[in-house]
């Protein structure tokens, strides 16, 4: 797999983006998807907490599109905390809602960030 910035490697040898002192990692889960959609397991690691679910759900179906669509939803939980994801994630995606827009917008700009 090749990664292109402003992808890299987490600590747990997965895709990631860094955001702050933080990495949000991705990956496939073994999981279906509703209806035929994909399925992906994602990972928020901070020096404060941990958060990890594989709930997220997308049509299109690799893992840049997966990161893409998380991002969009850390940047809605941002404005309300506690809605789509727990409070304390939300709360720490606003103190980083800029970092999270320019990435979200930059991973759906540019094409083959990350090549299987």
């Amino acid at each position: 797999m090749t990664l292109k910035h402003p992808f890299c490697i987490s600590y747990r040898l997965l895709p990631a983006v860094k955001v702050g002192d933080a990495y949000i990692s991705i990956e496939f889960t073994k999981r279906p998807g509703r209806d035929g959609m994909t399925r992906f397991k994602y990972y928020i690691d901070t020096p404060g907490f941990e958060y990890s679910a594989d709930d997220l759900q997308t049509w299109r179906g690799n893992l840049q599109d997966g990161m893409e669509n998380l991002l969009v939803f850390l940047v809605a939980a941002a404005a309300e905390p506690g809605y789509l994801f727990p409070e304390h994630v939300g709360e720490w995606a606003d103190r980083h809602l800029c970092q999270l827009e320019e990435l979200q917008l930059t991973i759906s700009e540019t094409p083959d960030l990350i090549v299987p």
